[in-house]
């Protein structure tokens, strides 16, 4: 991952070592305060190198993922996206998902969101967000409802997908999630990896 960042987004990680006190990447086994913004980083480097080549039509993603999603958008400045996913990495490693949510409702009231380019699609809701200061600080102790989200995804007529997040865990949940969509990671979309998802 951190090859990645380094190559497509190195500005990232100038940006995020003296908000975690370390390169994520170097401590990512450690705790989600390293692994949670390495993934955002890493995500955000794998969007990028696909953004030129799509016309989404919606915005999702998996848990920490809909930060990534709702910047990939335009909802949420990518510097505010980030200090959020340091400060939820550093809560969730500290207290847990339950004593995470006040403190993360705290800083995401300073936050300003734009309407986005698309629907972002919340995964505790599997509806587009409609109000993100709430519904992700509500996120942190609700279950993930990525079937669901991917339900309502096809159901708005979205009949592909790209994982713009590291690995391939995405682009392999989605056909087993809505049969017979297509789905790929960005890596595969750039030719650099042709696996099947």
């Amino acid at each position: 991952m951190r090859a990645l960042v380094a190559r497509v987004r190195p500005d990232l990680l100038e940006q995020v070592q003296p908000l975690v006190g370390a390169d994520p990447f170097e401590r990512i086994e450690e705790s989600t305060r390293f692994a949670q913004p390495a993934i955002f980083c890493a995500s955000l480097a794998g969007w990028e190198s696909v953004r030129g080549l799509l016309d989404p039509i919606a915005f999702a993603g998996h848990a920490l993922g809909e930060l990534t999603a709702l910047v990939a958008a335009g909802a949420l400045d990518e510097r505010d996206g980030l200090r959020l996913v340091a400060l939820r990495g550093e809560l969730m490693a500290a207290s847990g998902e339950e004593d995470a949510v006040v403190p993360f409702r705290e800083a995401l009231a300073e936050i300003e969101f734009r309407t986005p380019a698309a629907p972002v699609y919340s995964c505790a809701t599997a509806l587009p967000f409609a109000d993100p200061r709430e519904e992700l600080a509500a996120a942190l102790v609700r279950p993930v409802r990525w079937r669901e989200t991917m339900t309502a995804l096809d159901g708005d007529g979205v009949q592909a997908y790209v994982d713009a997040g590291p690995g391939r865990v995405l682009a392999k949940l989605a056909p087993r999630c809505v049969p017979g969509v297509g789905a790929a990671s960005f890596e595969m979309l750039l030719g650099g990896d042709r696996a099947a998802a």
